[in-house]
């Protein structure tokens, strides 16, 4: 059966993503059409997660400790964001000479993964792929040993810390898998390329 999920009053709404809970989070217009982040949980109605008051946010992802991530018109420029029921919506940090930020999931450990896109003349400028963790943000092409690659979206990560993405490896378009290494290395990771057959 299809279930109609609500708005937050308006008339459009999306969903991102749900956890294992089937709580769900996405966007969804209010009753001035504005777009906000929204959180459809397992046993109410839509909750606006927007308590920034931004003129534009969406949810991409949660985990099932109902902690939620995304990205926000803030002070003129999307920024990442977090959203919990203690605190409500913050920023998340951004690298240095960052344009925009999105945040695009996060696990189980509150580790979140996204995207940075940096100030540049050139078009379409730089992007990179960033974790956030309890130790603040880190674009991941610093913590692997990999000539060749570029990693320019973090798009996914689980609870092992497996993070997936696209970047470029030699200048062709690819995907991604990175895993943590242990023993010695464990502050490294290996990039994996993924070829079509």
């Amino acid at each position: 059966q299809v279930q109609d999920l609500g708005t937050l009053g308006g008339q459009e709404g999306m969903a991102e993503a749900i956890n294992d809970q089937g709580d769900i989070c996405g966007h969804s217009s209010t009753p001035e059409g504005v777009t906000h982040a929204t959180l459809w949980p397992l046993d109410g109605p839509a909750q606006d997660l927007d308590t920034l008051k931004t003129p534009f946010s969406i949810a991409f992802g949660l985990n099932s400790s109902l902690e939620v991530v995304g990205e926000a018109l803030i002070s003129g420029r999307l920024q990442a964001f977090q959203w919990d029921r203690r605190r409500g919506m913050r920023t998340l940090g951004s690298l240095p000479q960052e344009q925009t930020g999105l945040a695009a999931r996060m696990n189980e450990a509150g580790v979140s993964v996204g995207t940075s896109t940096l100030v540049s003349a050139s078009f379409p400028a730089p992007q990179r792929a960033v974790r956030w963790d309890h130790q603040g943000i880190r674009d991941l092409n610093t913590l692997i040993a990999a000539p060749g690659w570029v990693l320019e979206r973090a798009i996914d990560i689980n609870n092992a810390g497996w993070i997936v993405g696209m970047g470029r490896f030699e200048g062709q378009a690819r995907a991604w898998l990175l895993q943590p290494l242990r023993g010695a290395a464990a502050h490294k990771s290996s990039a994996r390329r993924h070829d079509a057959p």
